[in-house]
């Protein structure tokens, strides 16, 4: 069995800064999949650079939270079509922990995963899979299904790949190895010793400079200004490292997209099977 590596950069579209950054690293380092948030400000603008980049595996980062504390950002549908979602002035909540102490709609949840993926549609993306941005399909009704799974038949409905089938986060997440703030060589020494099978790495690079200079995420307000958009900029860094590609290359780890690592399923599975 191959060792592949399915390297993910998310946001695309919530900030310039964002996009600049997910598409250089594509376009010079190892980043195969993009996943785009529709409801934000810069969705426009990374959405035109997406589509200069033809080999790009793209993907839908379906978003119900705004974390920032400066800038805020909303449902794609009419606000008053998904009460369940947003506070008072119309915006998304800060974290989808809010969703499941105050209660929600999950035909409102659907409502606005639709409508994120008609209007990325409607700017020409090739939208190739789903995923879900603060992994917010984890929250559930009381007593009921995790959002993760209503997600999912939405992504087969709609013929996209939803993430969690392509691998099994909990088992085969390449950040898990690496830590929260990696050295380049700290990711060479993973990479030399990774087991044969699929793999995640789930990266968010961004260029330190603008609003990442001066705010914070609303989660991590303890964190001190602008230390997200330092931590954020590191990555860019390895995922355009010449070593850490020379490394993937001497150990047989191939970066690849979600729709590669899906075909390689297919097949061991098939295999298994007879």
């Amino acid at each position: 069995m191959p060792t592949l590596l399915i390297t993910r950069g998310d946001d695309l579209g919530s900030f310039p800064e964002a996009n600049r950054a997910l598409i250089d690293c594509h376009r010079t380092g190892i980043l195969k999949n993009i996943s785009i948030m529709a409801p934000c400000p810069a969705f426009s603008q990374g959405a035109e650079l997406a589509l200069t980049c033809p080999d790009l595996c793209l993907g839908l980062h379906l978003t119900i939270s705004s974390e920032w504390e400066s800038v805020r950002w909303g449902p794609v549908s009419d606000p008053a079509d998904v009460p369940s979602l947003v506070d008072a002035d119309g915006n998304f909540h800060a974290e989808p922990g809010v969703l499941m102490r105050q209660g929600f709609a999950l035909d409102e949840i659907l409502l606005e995963a639709r409508a994120q993926l008609r209007k990325a549609r409607a700017h020409g993306l090739p939208i190739r899979y789903l995923d879900e941005h603060m992994y917010f399909g984890w929250i559930h009704q009381p007593g009921g299904p995790r959002v993760h799974d209503a997600l999912a038949r939405l992504a087969v409905e709609e013929g996209l790949l939803w993430h969690r089938h392509v691998i099994d986060e909990e088992l085969r997440h390449f950040n898990a190895r690496i830590g929260d703030q990696p050295t380049q060589d700290d990711v060479i020494g993973v990479v030399r010793m990774l087991e044969p099978g699929r793999w995640l790495w789930i990266t968010h690079p961004t260029q330190h400079g603008g609003y990442m200079d001066h705010s914070r995420l609303r989660y991590l307000a303890q964190q001190e200004a602008g230390a997200e958009g330092r931590t954020r900029a590191t990555e860019i860094q390895l995922l355009t490292s010449k070593a850490i590609s020379e490394a993937c290359l001497a150990a047989q780890v191939r970066p690849v997209t979600y729709l590669e690592a899906e075909a390689a399923r297919v097949t061991a599975a098939d295999l298994a099977a007879g």
